[in-house]
Order: structure tokens, then C-alpha cells, then sequence
């Protein structure tokens, strides 16, 4: 008899834990890769459910108001009258669909809102108004209906039914309002170009009416007289649409009459508004910056400005009407371009309370002579905060009598970060503190005397007249008098070149001061055109 040897324990074999491991890593992977397709195809079934759902009840509630649609009340605009006004033209809504009781809202379709549109159309197949007399030829019913994704919460449109209703025997319209909205910018034909969807609203005393425009950009507003006293109306008009503005002119679209037995019609011009971004040197001290356009900024008094602080590098101004290129805005031409201005702009400022006296050079210093200890008339008063020429304080020595041997000047002064931009033109202001530029003497009749000078850098105190040139000169007695109370011009290239100013004194002025002055700009003539709807510009004033 064999016996059957048994196998070992030992002899099999199972899985190692490496095995194992790996095995649970690309199961893992197979997962995290199908994830993704699982999402995807739970959003889709849900938006499809949503969207069969919508377009169920958007045929419900086109079906329902094309159900009291009567010959009747086709025409009526008054929810009051016989018959109600099923086609009450503008936009109803949103809503839910309720039940029975026409009150509760119905569960089923508790997160579906319903809004319905209707509008009058202008049939093109006869001709536009104003070529077509009677313009009302039919309406258009929309049924819209949206609700919010499950997955982000955004509410989106499921549904978009439309239907268009003939008057089927009604009575026309004879009177009513067409609101025509167009796009301020034309296309490369010159023609306009119709904006569809904009939201428009019509005022007249306490009667407001809105609706939406058609593809023709049209709004139109069938207007009842019941008062038989009354032949016409007058209404204002606003236009909205997302991203776009109206002309910010009201002379433009402000009112329009509407009278009996008539339609009347008003243009309105919308576009994508644009902004200017100004910049400047961030050396500066302080400026102000000026954008104007009596046409295009009515509502600011025709200009609009912003103060800038010291080290303040840019400055926007937003919601500005960009058409005015040649073959854009309208009939004429609305004007598109701003005449942008910055003054105030300091660009040195010498704080006479601070001066460094190592920041100056006096000629002659001082010196002896013949064994006689020599002055210069300036003395730095720090308990004043400026400069003084005055043979009073040198009762002990003796100072220089020369003519023009009196010089102070100051250190280079660099304004290359001021240089205007492209297109700007530039003026350039010293302006001293009018308390401090003073010049005192007993005598009335006071000769001609020049008090300030510039020159371009490297010039010596000692050089001749020729390479300093004056900026002010003291003529007469009346001068003298009022030599700081106004402004000292100085030239557009000492924005380019360095410059340096010298103050003259003599004995025969018997007290001259200076102390704190500022160098201003003032940059003008600049015209900003915009080149394309919605366009943001940036304007560089001055600098690299």
C-alpha cells in the first residue's frame, strides 16, 4: 500500500506584504483616476435633470400666458383692465411657479425662478422705424427659467423659450416711444451697431416703464392718453447694460416728447468705458493733476482732479467715455479726447529753516586787506531760517564794497526726473516764500539793481556776466518793495541741464533776505484720445 506523501506547509506559497502594498497603490491610482469621470458624470445627469425640469415648466408658463391671450386684451399694458394684460410689455419677475392657490410656492420647483419678457417688435420685412409708421407690429413672449448648480451654487439659465404673438384683430398701438440703443463706437463702415439686451426705463412724472431691447436695438413702449386733455408726454430715459455706460451728457438723451396718434423715437449711445492712468515723478513734493472735458464731464463741473502727496507715483481716473476718433461717436462725432493737466507739480524745495550751510559758496569770502579783516554781506540767520545781507551786522570789520562782489549760490539743483513726457509741454516756476525775498532801503530813488541769477553748472561765482543770466531785476523803488511777492520763470531746458542760482546783495541795499523757495511745473497742452472701446491708457508725465 503507497502512502500519499503530504505536502509541507512549507511548500506553499501566499502573498509577501510588499506585494500587498503595491497592489493597494495602483488600486489607489485606478481610483484617484476614475474620480474625476464619477464627478463629471454626477453634474452632467444633475444639469440635465435641472435643464429637462426648467424646460418643462418654461412650456408650462408660455403655454399658461399664451392661454389668456385674447384679441381684447393683446394691447393692454394695465393688469387692472378687462381681460388683465397677459402681454404687459417689459419683464416680469422672477417668480415661482405656485400652486393651485396661486400663492404658495410650489415644492417641486422651489429653487427654479421664472422670468418673462415681452417686447414689441419693429417687423424689418416693412421697413424700421421711422420709414415704418406703425411700428408695433407684433410682440415676443420669452419664458427664461434658471436655478443654481448644486455643485457652486451660481445660478444659471436651464431654459430660454420663445414664442412671437400676432395681433390676431387687436387694435394697434398709434402712439408709443422707440428707444434706439447703439454703441457709441461704429464699426469700420461708419454704421451703428445696435445693442441687444440692454435694460431701458422711462420716466414721466410718477409712470415708470422698463424693458429690454430687441436685436435691434430697439426698446419700444406702446404710451396710453387716457387724459383726452392731454396731446403729449415727456419722459426721461436711462439705458443699462453690463459693462457699458451711457453718454454721460444728458443733453444727449436727457428727455424726449411723446405725443398722441404718433411714435417717437430717441437715439441713446452706449459703450465700454475707459480710464487714464497718469504718472509722475516719484521725486516729487506734491502735485495736482487736472483731466478735462466740458462736453464729457458735465457732472464734475467739466473736469475732474486729484491731489497727489509727495512720493504718490500715479493717479486713475475710471468710467471716462472713450468715443472720439475720427469715424466714431455718432453724428459729428461726440469729442472722445481729455486735455490732461498737472501743476503744483514741486520739484525742488529749499526749506530756508534747514539750510546746510556747506550747500552754499559766498565770493569774496571772507578775507583780509591792506590788514583790514573783509566780509561778505551774507550771513546765514538760523534763528530767522534765512539768509540776510546786512551791513549791520559787521559793526567790528569791515565788508567788500565792490558791485556784485555780494554773490551766493546755491548747489547744483537737478531736475532731469522732470523732463516732460511725450506730447507734454512744460513750465517752470521758481516761486519764493513772498516774507522771506526781501529787499529794504531808505532810499526812494533806488537804481536798477539784478538780484538773482542762474547759470548751468560749473559756472564760477567769479565768472563773467555772460555766463550767469538774470532772472530778476529790482527796477525802482516800487520793485523793490514787492520783489517776492510774485512767481520767477525759468526756461524748459533747466529740466534737461543742471542749473545753479545766485543771489546778489550790495551796501546800497540796505537789507536783503531770502529763505524758503520751491521750483514747480506745470504741465499742459497734453490731449488724451482714446483708440478703442474700454481701453485703459497710462500717461507718463515727466521722468525716465
Amino acid at each position: 500500500m503507497k502512502l500519499r506523501k503530504l505536502a509541507s506547509a512549507d511548500n506553499e506559497r501566499g502573498f509577501t506584504l510588499v506585494e500587498i502594498l503595491v497592489s493597494l497603490l495602483i488600486l489607489l491610482l485606478i481610483i484617484t483616476a476614475c474620480v474625476p469621470l464619477f464627478t463629471l458624470a454626477i453634474q452632467t445627469t444633475h444639469s440635465n435633470k435641472a435643464k429637462t425640469i426648467a424646460a418643462e415648466l418654461a412650456k408650462q408658463e408660455l403655454e399658461k400666458t399664451l392661454a389668456q391671450v385674447t384679441p381684447n386684451n393683446y394691447n393692454n399694458e394695465d393688469p387692472a383692465a378687462a381681460g388683465g394684460a397677459p402681454l404687459q410689455v417689459g419683464i416680469t419677475g422672477p417668480y415661482y411657479k405656485t400652486l393651485s392657490d396661486g400663492v404658495t410656492v410650489d415644492p417641486q420647483y422651489a429653487s427654479y425662478q421664472i422670468r418673462k419678457i415681452v417686447l414689441w417688435i419693429d417687423d424689418p420685412a416693412d421697413g424700421l422705424h421711422p420709414d415704418d409708421t406703425l411700428p408695433f407690429d407684433y410682440k415676443e413672449l420669452t419664458v427664461e427659467v434658471s436655478s443654481p448648480s448644486a455643485f457652486t451654487g451660481r445660478v444659471a439659465r436651464q431654459a430660454d423659450f420663445k414664442s412671437f404673438l400676432a395681433r390676431e384683430g387687436a387694435p394697434s398701438a398709434v402712439a408709443g416711444l422707440i428707444v434706439n440703443v447703439v454703441r457709441g463706437w461704429r464699426d469700420d463702415d461708419g454704421n451703428a451697431i445696435p445693442v441687444e439686451g440692454a435694460f431701458v426705463t422711462i420716466t414721466s412724472g410718477l409712470d415708470t416703464d422698463s424693458t429690454l431691447t430687441n436685436e435691434f436695438g430697439q426698446a419700444m413702449f406702446p404710451v396710453s392718453f387716457l387724459n383726452e386733455a392731454v396731446n403729449s408726454r415727456t419722459y426721461t430715459v436711462k439705458a443699462e447694460d453690463s459693462g457699458l455706460m451711457m453718454h454721460p451728457n444728458p443733453s444727449h438723451h436727457n428727455t424726449v416728447n411723446v405725443t398722441r396718434f404718433s411714435t417717437n423715437s430717441i437715439d441713446i449711445e452706449m459703450e465700454e468705458p475707459g480710464s487714464i492712468t497718469v504718472q509722475v515723478s516719484p521725486q516729487h513734493k506734491g502735485a495736482v493733476v487736472s483731466l478735462a472735458n466740458t462736453d464729457l464731464l458735465v457732472d464734475h463741473g467739466g473736469s475732474l482732479s486729484a491731489d497727489l502727496s509727495a512720493g504718490d507715483t500715479s493717479v486713475t481716473f475710471s468710467d471716462l467715455w472713450p468715443v472720439g476718433v475720427s469715424g466714431a461717436g455718432g453724428s459729428g462725432g461726440y469729442p472722445g479726447d481729455y486735455k490732461l493737466s498737472v501743476s503744483d507739480v514741486v520739484a525742488a524745495e529749499f526749506d530756508g529753516s534747514a539750510y546746510d550751510e556747506a550747500d552754499w559758496e559766498c565770493w569774496k569770502p571772507d578775507s583780509e586787506e591792506n590788514g583790514v579783516a573783509m566780509k561778505n554781506l551774507w550771513l546765514y540767520k538760523s534763528d530767522l531760517g534765512l539768509w540776510e545781507a546786512n551791513p549791520d551786522n559787521y559793526t567790528d570789520v569791515d565788508y567788500h564794497a565792490g558791485d556784485h562782489e555780494h554773490r551766493l549760490a546755491c548747489k547744483s539743483i537737478d531736475l532731469s526726473a522732470f523732463a516732460p513726457g511725450p506730447n507734454m509741454d512744460c513750465q517752470v516756476k521758481l516761486i519764493p516764500d513772498p516774507s522771506q525775498l526781501a529787499l529794504e532801503t531808505a532810499s526812494e530813488s533806488f537804481s536798477d539793481f539784478e538780484v538773482l541769477f542762474k547759470s548751468q553748472d560749473g559756472a564760477a561765482l567769479d565768472s563773467s556776466s555772460g555766463s550767469w543770466s538774470s532772472l530778476l531785476t529790482v527796477q525802482g523803488f516800487r520793485d523793490l518793495k514787492n520783489a517776492g511777492s510774485s512767481s520767477i520763470d525759468l526756461e524748459a531746458a533747466d529740466l534737461t541741464d543742471s542749473f545753479r542760482l545766485r543771489f546778489d546783495s550790495d551796501p546800497d541795499i540796505e537789507r536783503m533776505t531770502f529763505g524758503s523757495f520751491d521750483i514747480q511745473c506745470i504741465y499742459t497742452n497734453n490731449n488724451v484720445k482714446f483708440s478703442a472701446p474700454g481701453q485703459n491708457m497710462t500717461v507718463k508725465v515727466n521722468g525716465n
